[in-house]
């Protein structure tokens, strides 16, 4: 006697969508992008896998959608949290926070999904991603308090724009790489989920409120304020003016005396040898010459004695 098993549910509802996209992440958190298969996440759904393939061209494009769908499901509950209150108070980033680690504890297959596959395995994915970062970059923006003064030049503006963006992403980064590290096997995986929150929120808001800069410094010296600095390095410099007086005078004199002798190496100190030894020593033309103009004298022929 067989049993008796429910027949797939038909796909071309438009639930069945959005139960294949949980189902998708639920697989993928488990499985991983490369050993899960449209079969796993038509089983885990509990349709077919024609019905998968009717929603969505392929594995590729199904991951594409999951992401998207958890990647947005975050944000709504981030940006629920920062509705009522001012942004710049640090209460509200605390809350901000606080709703983003309640949505990991609430929601663990698809945070894992998120934290897991960080390096998005398809160019549409790692898009998504970057857009995401982006988005909440921006937003961060809206934590940090005003400047105490509006920039004086366009660099100054510049300058400001780029410290302010890069406390925001040092915010936004700061939380991501705490979630991640909570994963299992992580560093902080063994660590309590309250310290580790309450740590970073910390950080954020030391980042929002600027007080390591008025704060001292690690050797317990506080830090010089930047007009002391400078009123410093302007009575540094009649010093250094007076220091190379001396020294350009002394150049002047050494220029007005007697020019040194060239050194030998140089190119004037070999030439005056070379025509020296030229006359000193004869050529090969002028030595033949010499030896033809006074040949060597014969010795004087002696006569014999006649014979008797």
């Amino acid at each position: 006697m067989t049993e008796k098993t429910d027949p797939p549910r038909p796909a071309h509802r438009p639930s069945r969508r959005e139960e294949i996209i949980d189902a998708a992440i639920r697989v993928f958190s488990r499985e991983g992008y490369t050993a899960a298969s449209v079969e796993d996440i038509a089983q885990e759904c509990g349709v077919a896998a024609t019905a998968v393939y009717y929603h969505f061209g392929g594995k590729d494009e199904l991951f594409n959608q999951a992401l998207r769908t958890a990647l947005d499901r975050f944000s709504e509950t981030v940006y629920a949290a920062r509705l009522s209150g001012d942004p710049t108070a640090p209460a509200t980033l605390r809350r901000v926070i606080h709703a983003g680690w309640l949505r990991a504890t609430s929601h663990p297959a698809e945070m894992r999904f998120l934290l897991q596959h960080t390096f998005r395995p398809t160019p549409e994915a790692r898009k998504l991603q970057q857009d995401w970062e982006e988005r909440h970059v921006e937003r961060s923006l809206d934590y940090l308090p005003p400047p105490a003064a509006p920039p004086r030049t366009p660099r100054d503006a510049r300058v400001q724009h780029a410290a302010r963006l890069l406390a925001s992403r040092v915010m936004v980064y700061t939380t991501i790489v705490a979630q991640e590290s909570r994963l299992a096997g992580g560093p902080l995986a063994e660590q309590p989920l309250t310290q580790v929150a309450k740590a970073v929120e910390d950080v954020c808001i030391r980042i929002v409120t600027g007080t390591a800069h008025t704060e001292p410094a690690l050797d317990g010296v506080a830090e010089e304020p930047p007009a002391a600095r400078m009123a410093k390095a302007t009575a540094r410099k009649p010093a250094r003016a007076a220091t190379a007086k001396p020294a350009a005078k002394t150049t002047g004199k050494t220029a007005a005396g007697a020019a040194p002798a060239k050194p030998a190496g140089t190119a004037a100190g070999k030439a005056a040898p070379a025509k020296a030894t030229a006359k000193a020593t004869p050529t090969r033309r002028a030595a033949k010459s010499t030896t033809k103009a006074a040949p060597a004298k014969r010795p004087a022929r002696t006569r014999r004695p006649p014979e008797e």
